[in-house]
């Protein structure tokens, strides 16, 4: 009988100590799961910042220039002895340079003659082709070269265009499935209204890329000539002053001729007075007579 109780109490005790350790062991499978669970829930939320930082990074950089738009201009001044050589010089560096020459001015004095160039050269070649006329023959009299960064006013046309050539692109969309004419004329007023804005947009983004692309460079060549004076020939001062007295001979007559009704009055008034002054003396001669 004791011994029965002995075994009934060793089987009580198993089935106790099995028990916590079942409880033990769902215990540590749910900490762990949830450990897990918490570790993956944060790993996935660090991946999706990771993400967000790389997709943020990566739309900001798309948005940036690859390279900054400068717009250069430059005037440079050369004194030169020989004008014709130094423009024929200076068009041959601007064929080299794959460049054109956009105008040119000729200006001849008494002592001061001068050529003017407008030239526009690939930007890439702007720097070398300065370079080249200042070695030249020539005498650098004055120079001034600008940089204009025309980036950002450059990014912001762009954008506009390319949004306002989506609005277009829906608009055109929605023309087709218009179900008024009432709607289909207020979405051609919008179609409208939007390409005069891309036109102008297109227009202005020509002209910076235009300037961009090509800089532009103004030449000035003079020389400076003293004046030469010396004395007239005795034949140059005779035809000379028969000129002059010619000139005074026809001015006299076209006086003459000019006034012409002034010397008939006072031609009048002479014979006038003439004859009254005979009279009187008739007169006087006639009375003195008789007595």
């Amino acid at each position: 009988m004791l011994h029965m109780k002995k075994i009934f109490f060793c089987i009580l005790n198993l089935l106790a100590l099995f028990t916590l350790s079942q409880c033990n062991a769902d215990h540590n499978s749910a900490y762990t799961n949830k450990t897990q669970g918490n570790y993956s829930d944060e790993m996935s939320a660090e991946s999706s910042i990771s993400y967000g930082i790389q997709e943020s990074k990566s739309t900001s950089a798309s948005t940036l220039p690859a390279d900054k738009k400068i717009i250069r201009t430059g005037s440079i001044s050369l004194e030169s002895d020989d004008l014709a050589k130094s423009k024929n010089q200076t068009v041959q560096l601007v064929i080299l340079k794959k460049g054109y020459i956009e105008s040119e001015d000729a200006h001849a004095g008494d002592n001061y003659n001068s050529i003017s160039l407008t030239i526009r050269v690939p930007a890439t070649d702007f720097e070398d082709f300065v370079a080249l006329l200042e070695k030249g023959e020539e005498k650098i009299v004055s120079k001034s070269i600008q940089a204009n960064d025309v980036t950002a006013q450059y990014v912001d046309v762009e954008s506009r265009l390319k949004t306002k050539r989506i609005y277009l692109a829906r608009y055109q969309q929605l023309a087709l499935s218009a179900k008024s004419i009432k709607d289909l004329l207020e979405i051609e007023e919008q179609i409208r209204t939007i390409q005069e804005e891309i036109d102008s947009y297109e227009s202005t983004f020509k002209v910076l890329n235009n300037q961009v692309s090509y800089s532009t460079l103004n030449v000035t060549f003079s020389n400076q000539q003293e004046g030469i004076s010396s004395a007239p020939s005795f034949r140059m001062q005779l035809k000379q002053a028969f000129a002059d007295s010619w000139d005074v001979l026809t001015g006299f007559l076209f006086g003459i001729i000019r006034f012409w009704p002034v010397f008939a009055l006072a031609i009048l008034l002479v014979f006038v007075i003439r004859k009254m002054r005979k009279r009187s003396i008739f007169r006087r001669s006639k009375r003195s007579t008789e007595q």
